[in-house]
């Protein structure tokens, strides 16, 4: 059994190894920008990510990564304001599952999110 914690542990330790190379690559081959310090992040998270997962994650981005500021918006609420809408319910099919998200007023209900291990994969 200690085998096994310790894989688990270095494989969350791998990635979060990576997250500083994979902003740096993000910025240099996409945008061409060769300082991080300079500009802020948006990053698109899943709603039903714990808050816990986000801190660990905006630590890294701001000690290793050195970026100034960051905004974590959600999957569904970022689907709404892209139909121009505050309210309503956001359904992502995907690959290996199905969520469905209800959004209030820009925020996620987090009571009402439900999620299905059934996606495209199953058909």
């Amino acid at each position: 059994s200690n085998t096994a914690s310790s894989n688990s542990s270095s494989t969350s330790t791998d990635w979060a190894d990576l997250i500083p190379t994979f902003l740096q690559h993000g910025y240099e081959a996409s945008l061409g920008l060769k300082d991080l310090t300079a500009n802020p992040l948006l990053m698109v998270g899943r709603s039903y990510n714990p808050p816990p997962l986000r801190q660990h994650l905006l630590e890294i981005l701001m000690e290793e990564g050195g970026v100034p500021a960051t905004f974590f918006g959600r999957d569904a609420t970022l689907a709404c304001y892209a139909c121009a809408r505050t309210t309503s319910t956001v359904v992502d099919i995907g690959y290996s599952g199905t969520t469905v998200t209800p959004v209030y007023e820009g925020y996620v209900e987090q009571k009402g999110i439900r999620r299905s291990p059934i996606g495209s994969l199953a058909m």
